[in-house]
């Protein structure tokens, strides 16, 4: 997608947490990349690492592999799902057994030169706002 450019990026984040026990959000804000992971607890409803959820522990998963901000977003999606299958073998949890599975939907931006490169998954969507107040979804 090619952008006008701007040197002006302003951005604004919330952290509201839903049902679950705990806020199971991550965001990262890095040189030119920007996303949020939301966290899905696993239906056995399993705590791990000091408390946290799986569902916690794959979007920081997440986090952290998009903030290396070194490969393409897909490369980078593709790594942040193995790290997360890493850390639920490490847990020694029955990866045949869906109920038991972590998981984490993204919405990533990142402005490159006059581009903007995207990269979305589960529920999380990317809404572009322009200037004249109208805005749009970049995928349903």
């Amino acid at each position: 997608m090619e952008l006008k450019t701007k040197q002006r990026i302003k951005t604004e984040h919330i952290f509201e947490k839903g049902s679950g026990q705990l806020n199971e959000d991550s965001l990262v804000i890095g040189d030119r990349i920007f996303g949020v992971f939301d966290g899905a607890t696993s239906l056995d409803q399993g705590l791990f690492q000091g408390g946290q959820t799986g569902g916690m522990i794959a979007a920081q998963t997440a986090r952290h592999e998009f903030s290396k901000n070194h490969f393409p977003l897909d490369e980078l999606g593709i790594r942040a799902n193995q790290a997360i299958r890493t850390k639920m073998i490490d847990q020694n949890l029955d990866l045949a057994n869906r109920h038991h599975l972590w998981s984490t939907c993204a919405a990533v931006i990142r402005i490159k030169n006059s581009h903007l490169e995207w990269f979305q998954t589960g529920d999380a969507h990317i809404l572009l706002f322009y200037d004249d107040g109208s805005f749009r979804v970049l995928a349903d």
